[in-house]
């Protein structure tokens, strides 16, 4: 705006000049400015139809402190080139009201296209949401201009630095079978309801295991393997009744404790109170990716308070289920074993507590 207000003021002293002076190559001057203003407004006006853009992210989750890249591509379809364009990125963290920006410059020709590439280094793990992208396309003169916005909401899981926890899986734990569909497809069980292999029989080998029917017909004595059932011996419980707690510590302990599950070959469900629908949220976890894609939603979900605590709302809601262990953690960071409080995690030194946790469930 202030660029038009000089132009205008450029105009009036050539006006000034030809009325005081009588200067016809004044007059030609002004009449020069005059549709060079009148040029620059239609042009404003026939690009505001031929630009778009939108964000393209190669990826939607990045740990802390590694690049993230972003790209904002603009295309141009009109047959004008654009000298000036100027691309506006706004970003914040899910518990921070702290609102960053990114300013990108750039130039585009005619019937092309061209990608305005942007770098975030995140300095905390938790919810990095991209929500307002305006693009400001400028005319030749730097007059008029005009915004285009990206109206779309993108969010990244920035995950947490994985620190080293002791967890021990105790024999009980380890040799409870809970109800399950699904088998293993490497160990055998005791599962009668299914069978894993049928192979020859050997020394040890119980005799109402004898496939009968096959023994028969091979002549040789085969004995049925059975499967074993894999189902979560454990369930981890999220109580995230207040709407602002430390979230990067919450996340930091979650995965860590979740990652030292997985690694003492413990299969559990991990489980939330999803914000704005209220509904609780169970994922299985049993390999390092079901983690990861649970750990993002997780991180980028609505937060929301609720009243009851999530171990009633989870008993509530399944309440046929038979895990062996329950841990809760809460967003006062204690943890909780099978409803007692077993450990309370300091803020200001979360790895030295996570590193001084020795967990036996």
């Amino acid at each position: 705006m202030k660029n038009f207000f000089v132009y205008l003021l450029i105009m009036g002293i050539t006006l000034y000049g030809m009325i005081m002076y009588n200067q016809p190559s004044l007059m030609i001057v002004f009449i020069f400015e005059l549709l060079m203003l009148l040029m620059s407004a239609a042009l404003i006006i026939y690009l505001r139809f031929k630009i778009s853009s939108e964000l393209i992210l190669p990826i939607q989750r990045v740990k802390k402190g590694e690049p993230l890249m972003m790209e904002i591509q603009v295309k141009n379809t009109s047959f004008l080139p654009v000298q000036r364009l100027k691309a506006n990125l706004y970003y914040h963290y899910n518990f921070s009201k702290k609102r960053h920006r990114i300013v990108l410059l750039e130039s585009i020709d005619g019937k092309s296209e061209t990608r305005l590439r942007c770098q975030i280094l995140p300095e905390y793990c938790g919810c990095l949401t991209v929500n307002h992208i305006v693009i400001k396309v400028f005319d030749f003169l730097n007059i008029f201009n005009f915004s285009n916005k990206v109206n779309e909401v993108f969010k990244i899981a920035v995950f947490p630095d994985l620190y080293p926890t002791d967890i021990t899986i105790s024999r009980q734990t380890r040799n409870f079978f809970p109800d399950s569909d699904t088998y293993a497809k490497d160990k055998s069980g005791d599962d009668p309801s299914e069978i894993f292999k049928i192979r020859e029989y050997a020394v040890g080998d119980r005799l109402q295991n004898i496939h009968w029917k096959l023994t028969a017909r091979k002549g040789l004595a085969m004995v049925k393997e059975f499967s074993r059932p894999i189902g979560c011996n454990a369930i981890f419980l999220l109580d995230i009744r207040k709407e602002e707690f430390p979230a990067e510590h919450l996340w930091e302990i979650t995965f860590a404790i979740a990652y030292g599950l997985l690694e003492a070959e413990c299969y559990f469900y991990l489980s939330w109170i999803e914000g704005h629908s209220k509904e609780i949220v169970r994922r299985m976890i049993d390999d390092v990716e079901s983690l990861y894609e649970a750990m993002e939603e997780l991180i980028c979900m609505n937060i929301s308070g609720y009243d009851k605590s999530i171990d009633e709302i989870y008993q509530e809601t399944y309440s046929g289920d038979t895990q062996n262990v329950r841990l809760v953690l809460d967003t006062s960071l204690n943890l909780y074993h099978n409803g007692n409080m077993i450990y309370a995690f300091d803020d200001e030194a979360i790895e030295d507590s996570l590193s001084g946790l020795h967990l036996v469930i």
